[in-house]
């Protein structure tokens, strides 16, 4: 499948006025942890300070609360595909398009367009991890 749905632990570092700071334990959510929501989850890996919107959590939640992250996660594969290849990709359409139009091959102008296409691919993969993000929001659980 292309996405799945990713679980991890933290502990609520901040509450501030729209967003709260979570320190994320593990990558993922330990079994032992999802089935009793507990602090025994907290492993010795690099921990990662998060800012989520308050419209995240399920509940209130004050510093030092314990948090279950529920947030869909895109295919490793398929997201390195749609960073790197859509630009490449309206980089040469644009490039196509400049060499159709009458501009020389080796003039500036053409790559010019070819730049131009690299940045519109890049700004498409940017909209579409949006998307994506609105249409799969992140929610979170006190535990």
């Amino acid at each position: 499948m292309w996405k799945n749905l990713v679980f991890r632990a933290g502990k609520v570092v901040e509450v501030g006025g729209e967003k709260i700071k979570v320190e994320l334990f593990s990558k993922t959510l330990p079994a032992a942890c999802q089935a009793k929501g507990c602090s025994a989850c907290k492993s010795y890996s690099a921990q990662i300070v998060r800012e989520y919107p308050k419209s995240d959590f399920a509940s209130e939640v004050a510093a030092d609360d314990i948090v279950r992250v529920e947030a869909w996660q895109i295919n490793d594969g398929v997201a390195a595909a749609a960073l790197f290849m859509t630009p490449i990709l309206f980089s040469a359409v644009f490039y196509h398009i400049a060499v159709v139009a009458g501009v020389s091959q080796e003039s500036a102008l053409s790559v010019l367009f070819a730049v131009l296409g690299l940045i519109f691919g890049f700004g498409i993969a940017v909209i579409s991890d949006k998307i994506f993000r609105k249409l799969n929001p992140t929610k979170i659980y006190k535990e």
